[in-house]
C-alpha cells in the first residue's frame, strides 16, 4: 500500500461480532408483536386525551344541543359523551403480530364517531394521519431500541 493512502480494515473476529449483532437485530425484527403492542397503547393514550379534551386534539366536538345540556344538568353531568362512563371505558387497545389499534364494541360508539342524521360526528379515534404519525414514532423507537440491544 502506498504511503499516502489511508485505509480501514476489518478482521475476521470483527466480522463475526458484527454478524452476531446483525443476527440479534434480525431476530428482534421478525416478530412485530411488541412494537404493535406499543402502538396500540399509544393510540389508546391519544383516544383518552382526545376524549378528555372533548375532541380538542382533532378540532373539537360539535357542542351539545340545548336540550341535551338541560338533560345532562338535570342528572348532574356536564362532560360531553359521558353519562355512565360506558362509552369511554369501552375503548380498548388491541394488537397481534399483524396489527395494532384501539376500538370499541359498543354499537353506539360508531354513531358518535361517524355521526348520523340526528347525532353530529364527534371523532374520538385518531384520524389516519395521526395513526401514521404514532406508528412512525413507535416503530422508529422500537427499531432504534432493538438496534441498541443488538449492539450491546
Amino acid at each position: 500500500m502506498a504511503d499516502d493512502l489511508i485505509s480501514a480494515q476489518i478482521n475476521d473476529r470483527q466480522v463475526a461480532a458484527l454478524n452476531r449483532r446483525l443476527d440479534r437485530f434480525a431476530d428482534a425484527m421478525k416478530d412485530p408483536t411488541p412494537a404493535n403492542r406499543e402502538a396500540s397503547i399509544a393510540m389508546y393514550g391519544f383516544l383518552i386525551r382526545n376524549f378528555d379534551r372533548a375532541g380538542g386534539l382533532q378540532g373539537g366536538w360539535t357542542p351539545l344541543s340545548p336540550k341535551t345540556v338541560k338533560e345532562k344538568a338535570r342528572i348532574g353531568k356536564e362532560r360531553m359523551l359521558v353519562r355512565s362512563g360506558a362509552l369511554r371505558s369501552s375503548f380498548l387497545p388491541f394488537h397481534s403480530r399483524e396489527n395494532a389499534g384501539v376500538g370499541s364494541e359498543l354499537e353506539y360508539s360508531k354513531y358518535h364517531q361517524e355521526g348520523t342524521v340526528h347525532i353530529p360526528q364527534r371523532e374520538m379515534l385518531p384520524r389516519r394521519e395521526k395513526v401514521l404519525e404514532i406508528g412512525l414514532k413507535v416503530y422508529g423507537n422500537y427499531v432504534a431500541r432493538e438496534s441498541r440491544k443488538a449492539s450491546g
